[in-house]
């Protein structure tokens, strides 16, 4: 988060450093340790530097992958999250952040057709990232499908691939859902 604030100190226009800064700070919640942003002025900073990126390219798929993002989770506005992460995906479709985001968006929508579509091509863009497989497994909750779900869960907690306390945290969260 520093080195993606200075980035974006040392050059104003550089519109991608805008954007991971913003996305950084939102995945990082309002935890000050970690943002060096007081929480009361968080969710402004977030959208500050995603206003910042967009006027400095207004084509940039990773700041509309963040509105996206932003208006699911904090300015809730679906139709701009919808727009925000279609453009995402027409601007970078080999992205798997676009299409994380994208199916993010479709997830609140109640679109599980569309969410489940997205998060699918995001985990074959990424296959590595153990954060969108462990949002893969939530969604599977969400859509119908927890066995999906708890067989990455058991797994992570298997080989540690989150640490116990995410992997407990999962695991509770499955037996909650299926009502266990």
């Amino acid at each position: 988060i520093s080195a993606f604030r200075l980035a974006t100190e040392i050059d104003p226009n550089f519109a991608d450093a805008h954007s991971a800064y913003a996305i950084s700070l939102m995945h990082s919640s309002t935890v000050v340790s970690l943002t060096q942003v007081p929480p009361e002025q968080w969710l402004e900073e977030v959208d500050r530097a995603l206003a910042a990126a967009l006027a400095a390219d207004p084509d940039n798929a990773r700041a509309h992958a963040g509105r996206a993002l932003y208006f699911t989770r904090h300015d809730t506005d679906l139709e701009a999250s919808r727009m925000h992460g279609e453009r995402a995906v027409e601007l970078a479709p080999n992205s798997a952040a676009s299409r994380y985001a994208r199916s993010t968006a479709a997830i609140v929508r109640g679109d599980y057709a569309e969410a489940r579509r997205e998060m699918r091509q995001a985990r074959l863009l990424d296959p590595l990232n153990i954060i969108l497989a462990r949002v893969q497994s939530q969604q599977h909750l969400i859509t119908g499908y927890p066995d999906d779900a708890l067989a990455f869960f058991e797994e992570c907690l298997r080989t540690g691939c989150e640490g116990r306390t995410w992997s407990h945290f999962n695991l509770l969260e499955h037996a909650l859902f299926v009502g266990d």
